[in-house]
C-alpha cells in the first residue's frame, strides 16, 4: 500500500493514543485489516469474522479500528483505488471509458456495501481524485480535453451507478424468495386484461433480462459522445461471445449517432 493511501486510513482507523502501547509491537497493519474486510466482503461484514480471518481476537482488532463503519469507510476508499484503467497502448478512447465503466459496475454489483457507504456520504470525491487524475491523463492522449473527460466520468459513472443498483435490487429480492418476474407475472395476473397494453406486449424482452444489458446504454453513451466529437465508434474488436447480440445493437447505435452527427 502506498504511503499515502496508509496516511489516510489512517487518520480515521487509529484510535487516539497518547502513550505507546507497552509490550511486542503487533504485526498486524490497517493494511491487512482492510484486505480482510475486502477478501471477507462488505455485506454484512462483522468485526469478529474479520478477526478471526486474520487469527487474533476482536479486542486486538480494536486496538487499530475505531468500529466497524470506520472499516467500511476504509475498505470501501480500498476498493475506488483499486480500479485499474486499461492499458492504454493501441487502444481507442472509447476502450478506456468502456473498461472504466464496466471496472466500476462490477465494483458495485460485487460489493453493494460500497454503495451503502456512497449514499451515506462516506466516499468523497477526494477517495475519487486519483482515479479520475489517472483517467483524464489516459484520455488526454486521444484528444480528449481535461472536460470532456471529466463529462465522461461523470456521466458513465453515473450510468454504471445506476446499473448497478437496479442489480443488487434485483439479487436481493431474488434472495428474499420474491423475484422480479414472479412480482412482474402477479402484478399482471392482478390487473385486467385490457390494462397495461404497452407492458403486456413488451413483456417477453421484459423478462428476457440479462446483466449484461446494461452494456447497451453504455454503448449508446459512448456513440452519442463520439458522435459530439464528429467522429464514429470504432467496430468492437475480440472474440464472438454471448453478448454478440449486443453487440450489433451497439454498432447500430454507432451507426445511428454516427450519420446523426453528419447531419449536424
Amino acid at each position: 500500500m502506498c504511503q499515502n493511501m496508509q496516511n489516510t486510513l489512517s487518520k480515521f482507523m487509529h484510535p487516539t493514543r497518547t502513550t505507546p502501547r507497552p509490550g511486542r509491537p503487533s504485526s498486524l497493519t490497517i493494511d491487512l485489516i482492510v484486505r480482510a474486510a475486502i477478501k471477507l466482503g462488505l455485506d454484512n461484514l462483522t468485526m469478529k469474522a474479520v478477526a478471526a480471518e486474520l487469527g487474533v481476537n476482536v479486542v486486538t482488532l480494536y486496538r487499530h479500528v475505531r468500529t466497524k463503519d470506520d472499516l467500511l469507510r476504509a475498505a470501501a476508499f480500498q476498493l475506488t483505488l483499486n480500479r485499474k484503467l486499461p492499458d492504454d497502448r493501441g487502444v481507442h478512447w472509447t476502450d478506456i471509458t468502456r473498461r472504466y465503466g464496466q471496472t466500476l459496475f462490477d465494483s458495485f454489483v460485487s460489493q453493494p456495501a460500497l454503495i451503502n457507504e456512497l449514499l451515506r456520504g462516506n466516499i468523497r470525491p477526494r477517495n475519487e481524485i486519483d482515479v479520475l487524475e489517472q483517467f483524464l491523463q489516459a484520455v488526454a492522449k486521444y484528444g480528449v480535453s481535461a472536460e470532456e473527460g471529466l463529462q465522461m466520468h461523470r456521466a458513465i459513472g453515473q450510468l454504471a451507478l445506476g446499473a448497478a443498483a437496479g442489480i443488487i435490487a434485483m439479487d436481493a429480492s431474488a434472495a428474499q424468495g420474491a423475484p422480479w418476474e414472479r412480482d412482474i407475472r402477479q402484478a399482471l395476473a392482478e390487473r385486467g386484461q385490457g390494462d397495461l397494453p404497452a407492458v403486456r406486449e413488451s413483456l417477453p424482452a421484459f423478462m428476457n433480462f440479462d446483466r449484461r444489458h446494461w452494456l447497451w446504454s453504455l454503448e449508446a453513451l459512448l456513440a452519442g459522445m463520439a458522435a459530439q466529437r464528429g467522429e464514429r465508434l470504432p467496430a468492437m474488436a475480440g472474440k464472438r461471445t454471448k453478448a454478440e447480440g449486443l453487440q450489433t445493437g451497439y454498432s447500430r447505435v454507432a451507426a445511428a449517432a454516427a450519420k446523426r452527427g453528419k447531419k449536424g
